[in-house]
């Protein structure tokens, strides 16, 4: 077979340099981009439930035991660890996303090499485009934590690897296992990992044990903080008890048909350029490299860890997402170096097909998210943070200095919790969410849940309850949810007057909570004299 004619025209070596530093340029643009839109969102959602318990813990509430949060420790650890460097607001929680993921772009250009740096730059500029699109409600969600952590893993397999430095594998463990320890199933990157480095060593004729002992060493060492953590707070007995009641049952709950997952785990944009990377894939000539194999691994397993979740949330796909843009951006980036024409011209567009449809298609969303915020008072609001300003305002009104453990929250993400934490307030529970209280089938766990709650309110009765609406064991929010629980139900209107509905919108479905104060209590007599308004 004659040699292949070596590209010339726009297909010429400059050629290839111009097109890498255009899309350097463009990625450079669009990060500032991203940064500009979304560095005014505030804490919402998941976040703003991780910063409360954070709270708790710092005034002497007890992880498992007290607070019935189900949680992985790792989430604490790593959410203590980034408040106490970056701080507690919104503006710095802001910085180390952005951070965060400048840092998984400089990892992943370690995976892809010198020659194939372009391709992290184009696999990274997909995934924070899709990620600034969906809103505020995931940022630095526990999956895009997990997805950092899992791409520096195996960027530290990769080099290791290439460099021969055994030492090296220690990162991998200890980033692949506290990914683990934030969610169990990144143990499944960790062991295909580990895999792939056996078979690569063992194909080199590279003795496999001092490699394999330090990622063991880097594992063990994330398992004994761990366990340390558990022991300071005497908590190990209590998260096992998570780990064998509640998870299972979270677990359990709303799960998707295999249509609805299927049609969630593919972002938009995304389908055409895979087509891309495996045509340019398909015309190289020599075996797949070791890093395209990582990275392959990293995406089955965010495939597989999105499918046992059972939940089909956006942010779920993240490390299946990212683990695959960034093989097609590197077989695409390592098709512009070959020198014959069908691959470089196959590499140079999927390229720049991105521009043509998943960039212009983000960019349009981001936009369209920060044109829908509302203003409360003359002031713009995150989407996911109406109802807390709301509540904030009436917790305000009431005197928040009266309010330090008189409060009960029976919502879940909403707003309640969120609305705590930013008025500093300690709950009058140690519950971080009414999930088990409200459901349609009674057992063990949910009467084991209500007596607790039930015990407190007898012995130390909170003076405010805040009602949300939001009702996950039912799919659909409704105050209704009380009818689950007719024994508490009966308790609140003996002992509570409702003194206010707030309601995000006329949607009666749309995010509401009902304020009730507690019959002869101060606060009572206050607000019965000057009405909420």
């Amino acid at each position: 077979m004659p040699p292949a004619t070596p590209a010339n025209g726009i297909l010429s070596d400059q050629w290839m340099t111009r097109l890498r530093w255009l899309i350097a340029a463009a990625f450079a643009g669009l990060f500032a981009y991203y940064v500009a839109m979304t560095w005014h969102w505030a804490i919402v959602a998941d976040e703003a439930a991780m910063h409360y318990v954070v709270l708790l813990i710092r005034h002497g509430k007890i992880p498992y035991r007290e607070i019935t949060d189900m949680n992985m420790p790792g989430t604490y650890l790593a959410e203590q660890t980034a408040m106490a460097i970056f701080g507690w607001g919104d503006i710095s929680w802001r910085l180390y996303e952005f951070l965060l993921l400048a840092f998984m772009t400089a990892s992943a250009t370690v995976i892809a090499g010198p020659r194939r740096w372009i391709g992290a730059i184009y696999g990274s500029l997909f995934f924070i485009l899709m990620h600034a699109s969906e809103g505020p409600h995931v940022s630095v969600e526990r999956e895009e934590l997990m997805a950092v952590l899992l791409v520096a893993a195996v960027a530290a397999l990769v080099l290791s690897v290439r460099k021969r430095l055994p030492l090296l594998a220690l990162p991998l463990g200890l980033m692949a296992a506290f990914a683990a320890s934030i969610k169990p199933t990144a143990v499944l990157v960790d062991v295909g990992l580990l895999a792939l480095l056996g078979i690569a060593l063992h194909r080199q004729r590279i003795p496999l044990r001092n490699y394999l002992l330090w990622a063991i060493a880097g594992n063990v060492a994330v398992f004994a903080l761990v366990l340390g953590y558990l022991a300071h707070y005497q908590a190990i007995g209590s998260f096992v008890f998570v780990l064998r009641k509640v998870l299972p049952l979270y677990a359990g709950v709303t799960p998707h048909p295999i249509g609805f997952m299927l049609q969630n785990l593919i972002p938009t944009g995304l389908l055409p350029l895979l087509l891309c990377g495996i045509a340019a894939a398909a015309l190289r000539k020599e075996r797949m490299g070791f890093a395209q194999w990582a990275l392959l691994i990293g995406a089955a397993f965010g495939a597989l860890s999105y499918f046992l979740q059972g939940k089909g949330y956006l942010h779920h796909r993240y490390s299946f997402v990212v683990f695959l843009m960034l093989w097609v951006g590197i077989e695409l980036a390592d098709a512009i170096t070959r020198i014959d024409k069908p691959s470089r011209l196959i590499g140079a567009f999927g390229l720049l097909a991105i521009f043509l449809y998943a960039v212009p298609h983000y960019v349009r969303a981001v936009d369209r998210n920060a044109k829908r915020m509302q203003r409360i008072d003359n002031v713009a609001i995150t989407p996911g943070l109406e109802l807390t300003t709301l509540l904030d305002r009436d917790l305000s009104n009431l005197g928040v200095d009266r309010l330090q453990g008189r409060v009960v929250c029976l919502d879940l993400l909403n707003s309640c919790l969120n609305g705590l934490y930013r008025l500093r307030l300690v709950e009058n529970t140690s519950f971080t969410g009414d999930m088990l209280l409200f459901s349609r089938t009674d057992g063990p766990l949910v009467s084991y849940y209500r007596d607790r709650f039930m015990q407190t309110q007898q012995t130390d009765p909170a003076d405010v309850v805040v009602l949300g609406n939001e009702w996950f064991m039912n799919g659909k929010p409704g105050f209704e949810k009380l009818d689950t629980w007719p024994l508490y139900k009966a308790y609140l209107f003996a002992n509570y007057d409702r003194v206010i509905e707030r309601r995000v919108s006329q949607d009666p479905d749309a995010p509401a909570y009902q304020l009730f104060l507690r019959k002869g209590s101060p606060l009572l007599a206050d607000v019965q004299a000057h009405p909420l308004h």
